[in-house]
């Protein structure tokens, strides 16, 4: 990691610094990006707090474009790379038939020998251990969408099931109100116990037999 820079434009607010490096990076010459800078409000309380009101200068303006300018293009390439890396797991994730972290792992993989060209004994230590984590870590996420995949698959079970006892229910029913001693013994004055028995032993038939006390019998 690079030293904190103390300089004038380091000093400056970050969306300050981040339109100088664009502006730089468009090919902007000193003499337009600095009566720009210097006229800025943010800027100017910058300099008269850290540096007794003195603008920016050419000089200082070169300076950053050797320094802090160039740990900005470097991040900003990294970050490219790693987007790039990104796209690249999906699209392996997708032909393998697999997941982005399948894609990824192919990619781990590659960078893992790569490094291991030049690596110290100290170095596989490390780096085994951090594998080692890294395994437990993918073993639990796969454990875990495996138990989401179950859980899944249980709830989708029980809703077809409900569905489809919904269905039979409602089968039954109009089959029931169809049948004209059905609906009489439904509009009838008789109690509801007389009612409910009376119309299972028609629905049912006579399975007395099967009662508790006929099977204690």
């Amino acid at each position: 990691m690079s030293p904190a820079r103390k300089g004038k434009i380091a000093r400056l607010p970050a969306p300050i610094r981040e339109e100088v490096n664009r502006r730089l990076l468009d090919g902007q010459p000193a003499s337009q990006i600095l009566p720009w800078l210097n006229s800025q409000a943010a800027v100017l309380r910058v300099l008269e707090a850290f540096f007794a009101g003195e603008p920016i200068t050419p000089q200082n303006l070169s300076e950053w474009r050797q320094g802090g300018y160039r740990d900005w293009l470097a991040r900003r390439e990294r970050l490219t790379h790693l987007k790039e890396l990104a796209g690249y797991a999906a699209q392996l994730g997708a032909a393998a038939g697999g997941s982005l972290t399948d894609g990824s792992a192919a990619i781990i993989g590659g960078k893992i020998l790569e490094a291991l060209e030049n690596a110290t004994a100290e170095d596989i230590t490390g780096l085994t251990k951090a594998l080692v984590a890294l395994r437990a870590s993918d073993l639990e996420a796969r454990r875990a969408d495996q138990r989401d995949r179950l859980l899944a698959q249980r709830e989708r079970a029980v809703a077809l099931a409900e569905q489809q006892f919904q269905v039979k229910t409602c089968e039954a029913f109009l089959q029931w109100f169809e049948n004209k001693r059905a609906r009489e013994i439904a509009e009838s004055q008789s109690a509801s116990e007389v009612k409910i028995d009376e119309l299972r032993r028609l629905m049912f038939g006579d399975r007395d037999e099967f009662t508790p006390t006929a099977l204690n019998e």
